[in-house]
């Protein structure tokens, strides 16, 4: 488990979820 880029998988995971 890395905690290093928390931020830009949420933002990847919120941006997925936006699009459809």
């Amino acid at each position: 488990m890395q905690r290093r880029r928390v931020k830009e998988e949420v933002f990847r995971y919120v941006n997925f979820y936006q699009q459809g």
